[in-house]
This record gives C-alpha cells, structure tokens and sequence, in this order.
C-alpha cells in the first residue's frame, strides 16, 4: 500500500520569481523588493496546511471513450481513454494547501495592498504545484518499485474532459472531507487545489519476462 507524506512542501524563492514573471538580466528587482518578496513567501510558508485525498483502483472497462473503475466510476472522453489505452489501474488525486492563504490574499486586496496580494496569490499557487508533483513523484517511485510505469497526470478541463465532471471526480476521492468543494463555475475552493487522474501500465521488462514463463 502507498504510504505518502506531504511534509516539507517548499516555496523557493526562484520558483516564486519565476511564477511572478520575473525574466533574469529582463527584469530589474531592488534589494528591497526581493526583501519584500522573500518576506511574503516566509509568511505563505505559515499559511499553507497541504491535504489531500487520494483514490486508486482497477480498470474494469476501457472501450468506445468510456472508462470504468472496479466501484464503477465512470468517465467518458476519448482523451483520457487514450491516455489510460495501457493501463490496468487509475489513481485518482486532488489536493489543497487550504483556505488561509487565500483569506490573507482577500485580506491584502480589502487593504487595496496590491503588491503582498499578488505575490501571496503566486506563492500559493507555487506551493500547491508542488504539493501534487511531491505526491506524483511518490506515486510514481512506489509503482517503480512494483516494475510499474505511470502516465502522465490528466485533469478535468483538459481536451474532451469537460471542466463540469470535476464533481463527480471529487465525490469518488470524497474531496469534501478535507475541505473541497465546487462552486456555480466550477471552480475548486479553496482555489488552491488541483484535481487529477494518473493511469499505471506494466513495464514492457515485466511483459516480457511474464510472456516467458
């Protein structure tokens, strides 16, 4: 069984930067506003709480742009039939850094403080970036270990996965138990998160030797 940590989710400072636009030897940044700017990220540091919620299962059925798990989550679009052609199980992803950041980021907007705003908003957005590739990145270790190779990760909004199935994809990983939820547009609160699937295939090396014995 995966065993997972969201501990130590980092915001460099050059991530940060480079989420804000920053071009080296293009933009010009005084020592005080890279102060400023590495004070904000210190305070986002305080502010984000990781979470997540993770589902993974068996592929039952992939025919004719449907998808269908053991416990018969469903998914229709060519796109992710495509993507999961090879595969025999599917995890299911979303995660959060939680709704203080975003509070403070409203909080810094009501103040008419533009600058702490923006860059609080790229700081969160770095962190919950990097919070799914830390998980993607332990997912994709573990199925190593068992001669396994992962997709790509997919989300919904993305080619014929329309935006509007992001609910049904948040009810199977029960995303409203840390929090997640959708609003009238679509959108995830708190606005930090990120939902995705990724598909595991077997190794060809694993083929292989299976196809031998």
């Amino acid at each position: 069984m995966l065993r997972y940590s969201l501990n130590n989710i980092n915001i460099s400072h050059n991530d940060l930067l480079r989420k804000l636009g920053y071009i080296k030897q293009t933009t010009d940044l005084t020592n005080n506003i890279l102060k400023s700017i590495n004070d904000v990220r210190c305070l986002a540091k305080k502010l984000i709480v990781p979470q997540c919620s993770l589902a993974c299962e068996r592929l039952l059925l992939n025919k004719n742009a449907s998808i269908t798990t053991d416990n018969g989550y469903n998914i229709k679009s060519y796109d992710v039939s495509k993507l999961l052609k090879d595969c025999f199980k599917i995890y299911g992803i979303v995660v959060t850094i939680g709704i203080h950041l975003e509070n403070k980021v409203h909080y810094f907007i009501n103040r008419s403080d533009l600058f702490h705003a923006v860059v609080l908003d790229a700081a969160g957005s770095v962190a919950v970036e990097n919070v799914i590739t830390s998980l993607n990145d332990q997912i994709k270790q573990y199925e190593s270990n068992h001669n396994n190779l992962i997709t790509k990760r997919y989300s919904p909004g993305y080619g014929d996965w329309l935006l509007n199935k992001n609910q049904s994809l948040l009810d199977w990983l029960g995303a409203s138990k840390i929090g997640i939820h959708i609003n009238n547009s679509f959108q995830m609160k708190p606005e930090k998160s990120i939902s995705a699937i990724l598909g595991v295939a077997k190794s060809k090396e694993d083929i292989s030797n299976k196809g031998l014995n």
